[in-house]
């Protein structure tokens, strides 16, 4: 495995930390990205965005449409990082775009307030261009907390939502003095063998949580920060019960950690696969039941994941995961029950 030092990471971070330093007017955004993105860069978004070719194309198709959205709108990262992985770079940003939602999105009516959404993206870099991009929108959490909208399902008590943003880690957790090449390895280290030797060890004839060993490499005082439909956990206890259970009950098979990235620096690890995780749906999962159980649908799913560990354990975890593509996996027509409506 090979950690960029931090000269080598200011370079490539600087190509997206660049890129948004221009939000604040449009046009010079347009100018920074067409310079910043390769002509045939990859983007792959959330649904219901999925896969778009060019930059022209992902700007008509998603960045105009929701940037024309929202008045001043602002973008607060949490957390950047850079590492490489398997040969490609990649920079990683997580954190929340803000702003007064003005202008109809996705069919939703504009709340003329100040709404939040949560992102996240890795960014792969080539010859100092951006071949590829994965997004990943909090959707569910944005149309949860937006009050002229509403679902069209009646919400399971197995959905949880936060009703506040999610706080951005400390500064001093971040800074660069705190890298040192041990402790990146170190890091890297832990996460791999909490996914590859402790989740991977559940057994899905036994279903004992137990068989994982979380203890191994988790922090008494976890918080798990997860997407909008499970919110977040605090403590083992809560991770189990809102989180790991549930969702081994319906994927008891599932099988992850299929990264395209798995990246390090100091004490912050993130990775991303697309898909990351690959199962098959045995029981019902957020209040939606198997509906075909004769054929237990095949399901992949997109996933980004930044930990903080604090000594020898992981101590935070920024979850995101595309729940609505897998809903829709599920045989549901997830558009229709969500409310909303995209056309490219």
């Amino acid at each position: 495995m090979y950690v960029l030092r931090p000269a080598q990471q200011k370079n490539t971070i600087d190509l997206v930390t660049n890129l948004w330093h221009h939000l604040d007017c449009f046009n010079d955004w347009k100018r920074e990205a067409n310079k910043s993105f390769s002509y045939d860069t990859v983007f792959r978004v959330c649904h219901p965005f999925e896969k778009i070719h060019g930059f022209q194309r992902a700007l008509a198709c998603f960045f105009v449409p929701f940037f024309n959205s929202f008045a001043n709108l602002t973008r607060d990262v949490h957390i950047h990082l850079k590492g490489e992985f398997k040969g490609n770079h990649w920079v990683s940003h997580t954190g929340y775009y803000s702003g007064k939602f003005i202008k109809d999105w996705l069919g939703v009516y504009p709340s003329h307030k100040q709404e939040f959404i949560r992102f996240g993206e890795f960014y792969q870099i080539e010859t100092g261009k951006i071949v590829r991009v994965n997004i990943i929108l909090d959707l569910l959490d944005f149309l949860y907390k937006v009050k002229t909208h509403r679902f069209n399902f009646e919400l399971s008590s197995a959905i949880r939502f936060d009703e506040q943003p999610i706080p951005k880690p400390y500064t001093k957790q971040l800074e660069p003095r705190l890298y040192v090449s041990s402790l990146t390895h170190q890091s890297l280290h832990l996460v791999e063998d909490m996914i590859f030797k402790g989740l991977q060890s559940f057994n899905s004839n036994r279903k004992l949580l137990a068989d994982m060993g979380m203890k191994t490499y988790w922090c008494n005082d976890l918080i798990w920060y997860g997407p909008g439909g499970i919110g977040t956990c605090y403590g083992l206890k809560d991770f189990q019960q809102f989180h790991q259970q549930p969702f081994l009950r319906a994927f008891s098979d599932r099988v992850g950690g299929n990264h395209m990235a798995r990246i390090a620096f100091g004490l912050l690890v993130a990775s991303s696969g697309w898909p990351s995780i690959y199962a098959t749906q045995n029981d019902s999962w957020l209040g939606f039941d198997l509906l075909d159980k004769p054929k237990k649908p095949k399901i992949t799913m997109r996933v980004m994941d930044w930990w903080l560990r604090k000594e020898n354990y992981l101590w935070k975890n920024w979850g995101l995961i595309d729940i609505p593509n897998i809903i829709k996996q599920m045989g549901y027509s997830v558009d229709k029950l969500l409310g909303i409506h995209y056309c490219e």
